[in-house]
């Protein structure tokens, strides 16, 4: 009895120390599993701080607390250190920086930087330059449900690139951009069906990317009630091209009914953005319109305000606009469409021609709540050699 009692106190102390052991490491492993949990919020609250840095403009200390995230590895850190670097706010101006941390915080799937980084690529910025391993950035940032990349990817398709015209793909691309309420990626995507797949590109030749696709007839159908639907989509978001097409086809009656009422409703909003065109075009159904939409002393007033700024005659056709790049967003008004003309060598956008306006600019992540202001360099028809 001793002895069974011995070996029974034995290994109830065994089976003691054995619970004991377990507990601890149970303890231990949740405190390490918190730990680790809130380790990466520790350090994001450096990413927290720069974004409050930057609001207060003190970009130093806003790179410093990006730094330390950054390179603890946090993707929003290193994508807003880069633009620091880009914009040369905080710290020392350095491409090979921007690159950098573009680059990384890529890797870690981060869209905007796949868009950043696809900007230095296809312009060749302090890197070299290579139009494949730019588009395919592009097309990983439009797979994660990056509007501006979808918009860009499918102006790029349309346009060509490599000598490759990809009509499908860009309607894909710029069809899931406009659905997420992109409205320059609807504006592409209306004159994309307006044009039909094969159109003339005067002038076109010295711009990035834009190459003419040839006489190979067309290869996605013309239709004007899509391009209605979309220029109208586009036009409710104040887009004066959107704005000024949706008037023309209600005059001439293409893809919606002939409705002057309608026709002048929209040309008067294009007005109000300042889009030359508009002013000559509404000037005319002043002065030829029904009885009780007639004002001479209007249209007269219209003209003379085109005639201001070289215009001397209406425009007939709808004007076909591809955008790449984000910084005509800052300028959805109708006076930056009219200065862009003069880069394509032409004085008027005549009807069957279509502009390719390259604007490139670093894309922010709203949640910096910060807007920088443009750091890329111009480029494209009339730009200054870097």
């Amino acid at each position: 009895m001793v002895r069974t009692a011995v070996r029974y106190i034995g290994r109830y102390g065994s089976l003691r120390r054995l619970r004991s052991g377990m507990a601890h490491k149970l303890v231990a492993r949740t405190l390490l599993s918190l730990l680790l949990g809130l380790a990466p919020l520790a350090s994001q609250s450096g990413y927290e701080q720069g974004k409050a840095a930057l609001k207060r403009g003190e970009f130093a200390a806003a790179a410093q607390q990006f730094a330390t995230d950054a390179q603890a590895g946090h993707s929003r850190a290193q994508l807003a250190l880069g633009l620091l670097h880009a914009a040369g706010l905080g710290v020392a101006q350095s491409n090979a920086e921007a690159t950098k941390w573009f680059a990384r915080a890529a890797e870690l799937g981060n869209a905007h930087a796949q868009y950043n980084l696809g900007l230095m690529l296809l312009v060749g910025i302090d890197v070299a330059r290579n139009e494949r391993e730019a588009v395919e950035r592009f097309r990983r940032a439009a797979r994660m449900g990056l509007p501006q990349a979808q918009s860009d990817l499918g102006a790029l398709h349309f346009v060509g690139f490599h000598n490759e015209i990809g009509y499908p793909e860009a309607l894909s691309w710029l069809r899931a951009a406009a659905e997420r309420g992109h409205p320059l990626a609807q504006l592409n995507l209306a004159c994309a069906y307006l044009a039909g797949g094969s159109v003339p590109w005067p002038g076109l030749e010295g711009a990035p990317l834009a190459r003419p696709p040839g006489a190979t007839g067309r290869l996605i159908p013309r239709d004007e009630p899509e391009a209605a639907r979309w220029f109208l989509t586009a036009a409710a978001q104040g887009v004066a091209v959107a704005q000024f097409n949706l008037g023309l086809l209600h005059e001439k009656g293409l893809g919606v009914e002939l409705n002057q009422a309608e026709a002048m409703k929209w040309y008067a909003r294009a007005v109000d953005t300042e889009f030359v065109p508009a002013y000559m075009n509404l000037a005319r159904l002043y002065e030829s319109g029904a009885e009780g939409a007639r004002d001479r002393a209007a249209a007269l007033q219209l003209r003379f305000r085109a005639w201001q700024n070289g215009l001397n005659r209406p425009q007939l056709e709808p004007i076909l606009v591809m955008h790449f790049g984000i910084r005509t967003l800052r300028h959805l008004d109708g006076r930056k469409l009219w200065s862009e003309r003069r880069k394509i060598g032409t004085d008027d956008l005549r009807g069957g021609s279509m502009l390719f306006l390259f604007e490139p600019d670093f894309l922010l992540d709203p949640d910096l709540g910060f807007d920088l202001p443009p750091t890329f360099p111009p480029i494209g028809p009339g730009a200054r050699p870097r």
